[in-house]
């Protein structure tokens, strides 16, 4: 979808009207250097993590937590897993491989999709905030966000309003069972959504009752060194030559890691200025960033009138400050992957925008907040006026790094710095072959 160069240069939140052909050629320009971008994250993906992978690696490992050493958190998805292979054995990282690019795929679809329905321009998907952070495509994120989206159409008005919300609360519980950081972005939805319909309201309380049950049986079985030797063990008895080993800092190690260890260790090294490159500092930076990106783009890059525009900017500023907010346990003690719950808040939001009824995102938040959230805007409005060319510009270099914190990491993970290091990756083998 083009730029909408219908809208009145006079309107201060408005496009700037370009010439029609001028707008042609960078409507192309932008869209190949994304699509660039995108394909070669994509390529050295599948080289590095499905061709090289490897089952002791982060990625596979997660897949495999199983409950042959006792129930434990996130061991849902890799007892199925395991149940399945007992009965049938298939090449595991290949099949791993395919079922996540499948997830990552029907997410994608949908996205676009909504877009296209919305008039939206596409560009955004190809941020690195957004389907453009690749790095964790092979892990379980995807098919979480494909049941995140179901959940959240669950949600919406219906006759079947009971039936629905029913089968939402038992996704939600299913996904905490296959990764319990879904408490802090996906849940946190679903419970807003809930707790704000009008509708079955002792019911919608119960129903947001019964995952944080959930939450304190998955905390109480955390795991421990012995559950995970046992989830190992159980594997190499049924793959032949024993391929998984016992590491302390892959997916199966951290169920056995120390709860004030793993809380010192990810406070060091996500808040540090010395260890995590100035993240204390940057991430917030980045952050907000992010939310100038998010909110102007919805008034830059879709059409519609100035009314339906600046609509769709306050549902983006209402709903992504309240992911960003609730993921700080994340930020700081719980997870080093800060790439990772960047998009985190990112899918979550979007989901909500694309999907819900305008009426209803608006009516999830307080009017004290949404005064706060209008002043905030007009703010920013006058000390930094959005353009077309100051917000492509940001979304061609804003990244992070896909774990821990630092500078360099969140340049290459950029558009722009993802296409001249890969190529640069691309030569350098490229030497190593023909010399």
């Amino acid at each position: 979808m083009a730029i909408d160069k219908s809208i009145s240069p006079k309107d201060p939140v408005s496009c700037r009207v370009y010439d029609e052909n001028e707008g042609r050629r960078l409507n192309i320009v932008i869209g190949i250097i994304l699509i660039t971008s995108f394909l070669l994250k994509i390529v050295f993906l599948v080289y590095t993590d499905v061709i090289g992978g490897s089952l002791n690696s982060y990625q596979y490992s997660e897949f495999l937590i199983n409950y042959q050493g006792g129930f434990v958190r996130r061991g849902l998805f890799g007892e199925t897993l395991y149940q399945i292979y007992r009965l049938s054995p298939f090449p595991i990282i290949e099949s791993l491989g395919f079922f996540c690019f499948l997830m990552f795929g029907v997410v994608s679809v949908l996205f676009y999709y909504q877009f296209k329905k919305q008039n939206i321009c596409w560009w955004l998907l190809l941020s690195p905030l957004f389907l453009n952070f690749t790095a964790y495509i092979v892990r379980k994120d995807y098919m979480l966000y494909a049941i995140l989206i179901g959940i959240v159409f669950l949600l919406r008005p219906s006759s079947r309003d009971i039936l629905n919300k029913s089968v939402a609360c038992l996704l939600v519980i299913f996904s905490l069972f296959i990764h319990e950081a879904f408490i802090f972005w996906g849940f946190v939805l679903y419970a807003i959504i809930l707790s704000t319909d009008k509708r079955h309201k002792l019911l919608n309380y119960s129903f947001i009752a019964l995952p944080i049950v959930a939450v304190g049986v998955i905390s109480f079985f955390k795991g421990s060194t012995e559950v995970a030797q046992a989830i190992i063990s159980s594997w190499n008895a049924i793959i032949p030559a024993h391929p998984l080993v016992h590491i302390h800092d892959n997916s199966i190690g951290a169920i056995g890691w120390d709860t004030f260890h793993a809380f010192m260790f990810h406070l060091k090294h996500n808040v540090s200025p010395s260890l995590s490159g100035g993240g204390i500092i940057l991430i917030p930076l980045l952050l907000s960033a992010a939310y100038y990106l998010f909110t102007n783009y919805m008034v830059y890059f879709s059409r519609g009138t100035a009314e339906e525009r600046n609509a769709k900017r306050m549902e983006i500023s209402l709903l992504y400050p309240v992911f960003c907010l609730t993921l700080i346990p994340m930020l700081t003690v719980l997870s080093c992957d800060t790439g990772r719950i960047f998009q985190y808040a990112t899918i979550t939001t979007f989901s909500a925008f694309l999907i819900l009824p305008q009426q209803r995102v608006c009516g999830m938040f307080p009017g004290w907040y949404k005064t706060i959230i209008g002043r905030f805007n007009n703010w920013l409005d006058r000390r930094f006026p959005p353009t077309k060319t100051s917000l492509i510009f940001i979304l061609l270099i804003l990244a992070v790094n896909p774990y821990h914190f630092n500078l360099n990491g969140c340049w290459t993970e950029s558009v722009i710095g993802s296409i001249i290091s890969n190529c640069l990756n691309i030569c350098a083998k490229l030497v190593k072959i023909f010399l």
